[in-house]
């Protein structure tokens, strides 16, 4: 039977006995030659079959695009089926709004403030942090403890330029996987493997990217959805062209058009639905209680215009980051079951070591989602964060149960057609009452943020710790106002000589104060000997992160509050927090006198420190994680030839 192994065949057994004797009693004897007996039939192979996990994750699909369970009519059913057997989640989170960070936390278990992936680099204007090769991935763990570990790909950003193949023995890059048809290659190749039975362990990896733009469904499915009335045109436009134009702002779509790009948008994810369907069969052809586990998920979603934009990767409203999760094991007994507490793609990693047997803690604060495959439901209550935008401003958002806070940055770059700057730096949202985000509560008259609601209080407090990780290898800027003028401004410049410029985007986190949104205000002046950042806020608190672009002279710092000299006595400098002397501030960039970004966060970015004006300068070390970076220079011409395809980057 070698020729069929890993596939479902039926076995047909007959029997032909001799003819029957006159004689009855000879006939008794010889009973067992006319027929075939048995019980509880078992087939096994010579060696044991090794366990098997598939990752099937699906490019940029909001949770509220899939088809429910016993659901009529939807774009889905493939994953519907698959959630009637498994475990759905009702509201499952990325990290971020688009690729790389998201998958950066999927594969290292920890938030974007902690890995980096996909901050913008200042060696190319369309290059991104790679995830670095000093964190342990799920595929490292699982290689090293003998597990076989593959991965097929379709994105620009999931590639060996950006770090995400580490730990995996084969690493398939199909390429950008924006043809019709994208996801058949994969598919094909992922069936293969896993009619194939092996004696070894195996993690598979399985990318698939039809969802996202520019929607090339293939005649079938675009008939299914969108029927004869749609010519392949929509405002006279072919599918590139028209993804093209609406993303960079040159086209408008009247309502009725934006319901019929939405159908091709439904037209690409319905193919990829029957590619899923096609390898949950293939998984199912060899699937052992115990023994195999299947995760089907997506990395981000994709906005039809919720908020007023399109696409992905400019803001972090729910249309964007809920994504739909299930996960289906072969005998588990919470089959068909629905979760309704918030999970994180974070808990991806420690799931599958959960299952592998392996340690599952992880320092990103991810939990195993096993129990819930096994009926239980432990109850976690924790904050969830997102960050790491790849449009626009940055924007950060955290959560716990049913309440998100959202902080817009001032400081990181201006706002842009494809995500307009808010009118609001901070946004409180309690999705309970009001689950389409649409109502900021911060902007209402009931909520000050700072006495009338300490809930929205202490997640900016949590977020503000997580947010300092992210300054690591800046210069930073923390303030602490006097109680007696909490709204003085500070107005700072900081001088970096050599003949270096500043990075032009700077990191801020404000404090709000007795209803108000603070402010910040910054300009950059070259010199001949270096570059001067010129600072204003307005805040209670507030922490700011430079960068440098090139050079490395010495830095030097002024400051005023409300027009007068701030004194040197309520100045920290560095790591040891000495008070510096003269006119204007030196700061000492040995660095063995930097302060460490954790040391930095237990100390500054808790609870207050005290009523006095308190103002701290330091430049953070970076962990060693982080500066083992991957980058080796400028984009690829294959990679950024992809980029451009997508619509990540312009043509130059």
């Amino acid at each position: 039977l070698d020729r069929f192994a890993g596939q479902r065949i039926a076995l047909r057994f007959t029997t032909s006995g001799r003819p029957r004797p006159d004689d009855d009693l000879a006939a008794l004897e010889r009973f067992p030659e006319a027929g075939m007996l048995w019980s509880d039939p078992q087939l096994s192979s010579r060696q044991p079959v090794g366990r098997t996990v598939v990752l099937l994750v699906v490019d940029t699909v909001s949770a509220a695009r899939i088809t429910r369970p016993g659901e009529l009519g939807g774009v889905t059913p493939g994953i519907a089926r698959i959630a009637k057997s498994g475990v759905r989640y009702r509201r499952a989170v990325s990290t971020a709004p688009w690729t790389l960070p998201s998958f950066a936390s999927m594969f290292t278990g920890v938030d974007p403030f902690q890995h980096r992936a996909g901050e913008p680099l200042r060696i190319s204007k369309a290059g991104k942090r790679p995830l670095a090769r000093g964190f342990d991935t799920l595929a490292e763990h699982l290689r090293e403890n003998g597990w076989q570990t593959i991965a097929w790909t379709n994105n620009p950003y999931l590639t060996r330029s950006y770090g995400l193949d580490q730990g995996f023995s084969r690493f398939v890059e199909f390429g950008i996987g924006s043809a019709v048809n994208a996801s058949e290659t994969t598919g094909d190749d992922v069936v293969r493997e896993l009619r194939e039975p092996r004696a070894h362990d195996r993690f598979l990896f399985v990318h698939l990217m039809d969802p996202h733009g520019p929607y090339l469904p293939n005649p079938e499915f675009r008939k299914r959805l969108l029927g004869d009335e749609d010519a392949g045109e929509i405002a006279g436009k072919r599918e590139m062209d028209l993804y093209k134009g609406v993303l960079y702002g040159r086209l408008d779509l009247t309502p009725q058009q934006r319901v019929t790009y939405l159908g091709l948008y439904d037209a690409v994810l319905a193919y990829a639905d029957s590619q899923v369907s096609r390898i949950f069969e293939a998984f199912r052809a060899f699937e052992a209680p115990g023994r195999s586990l299947l995760i089907v998920t997506a990395d981000h979603g994709e906005e039809f215009w919720e908020h007023g934009t399109y696409e992905h990767g400019h803001t972090l409203y729910d249309e964007l980051l809920v994504v739909p999760l299930v996960l289906y094991a072969p005998g588990s007994s919470g089959a068909g079951s629905e979760i309704a507490d918030t999970v994180s793609l974070q808990d991806v990693m420690p799931t599958v070591l959960d299952f592998a047997g392996l340690d599952a803690s992880t320092d990103g604060g991810g939990i195993s989602l096993l129990p819930h495959l096994a009926g239980e439901s432990p109850s976690v209550d924790r904050a969830l964060v997102a960050s790491n935008l790849l449009y626009g401003a940055q924007r950060l958002a955290i959560s716990r149960g049913s309440l998100k806070y959202i902080y817009n940055s001032r400081g990181s770059g201006a706002g842009y057609d494809r995500a307009p700057l808010p009118a609001s730096i901070h946004e409180f949202y309690d999705l309970a009452t009001d689950p389409a985000e649409t109502t900021n509560r911060f902007a209402s008259d009931d909520n000050r943020f700072a006495g009338d609601d300490k809930r929205m209080q202490a997640l900016h407090e949590e977020l503000a710790r997580r947010f300092a990780l992210q300054l690591a290898g800046d210069f930073v800027v923390y303030y602490e106002a006097p109680v007696t003028a909490p709204n003085s401004p500070l107005r700072g410049s900081i001088r970096l000589g050599g003949g270096g410029a500043w990075d032009h985007r700077v990191n801020d986190l404000l404090w709000p104060g007795d209803g108000q949104q603070g402010s910040l205000s910054l300009r950059f002046e070259r010199r001949p000997d270096g570059e001067v950042a010129h600072f204003e806020l307005e805040a209670p608190r507030a922490l700011l992160g430079f960068s440098i672009a090139q050079g490395s002279g010495p830095v030097s710092l002024s400051l005023t509050l409300g027009g007068e000299p701030v004194p040197a006595d309520a100045i920290e400098i560095g790591a040891k927090g000495s008070h510096p002397q003269g006119r204007p501030f030196l700061i000492p960039t040995d660095p063995l006198d930097r302060l460490s970004a954790e040391r930095f966060v237990e100390r500054h970015c808790s609870e207050s420190a005290g009523p006095s004006l308190h103002v701290v300068v330091a430049k953070l070390s970076a962990p060693l994680n982080e500066e083992a970076s991957v980058w080796g220079g400028e984009l690829p011409a294959d990679v950024r030839r992809q980029l451009e395809e997508l619509g990540y980057i312009e043509p130059e």
